[in-house]
């Protein structure tokens, strides 16, 4: 994939555990528990943001780079969730 669509298509990962990187470029948001970067003689990235709760494990030549318009770009497509008022259920009323 080249890096103009990669822009224009950036992904959110949101990972319960343990997040590996070993090679590449991740456009987007990461979000992880903890992350290991074990590259070797490899490079990796991640260009927009990286979150990890926990600990950031790595060996090798890795690199973040916050990229708003990357992150602006998954806000927008996105959207986001608002309470609306009132109720609603997805079944009928018991018969009396």
């Amino acid at each position: 994939m080249d890096s103009e669509a990669a822009v224009s298509g950036p992904v959110i990962l949101i990972v319960n555990g343990t997040a590996t990187l070993s090679s590449g470029t991740v456009f987007g948001l990461v979000y992880c528990r903890s992350a290991t970067w074990d590259l070797g003689t490899g490079s990796a990235e991640v260009r927009g943001a990286l979150v990890a709760e926990g600990s950031l494990t790595s060996t090798g030549s890795q690199s973040v780079v916050y990229d708003v318009d990357i992150l602006t770009r998954l806000r927008t497509r996105f959207g986001s969730f608002v309470r609306v008022p009132g109720g609603w259920k997805d079944f009928a009323d018991a018969a009396p």
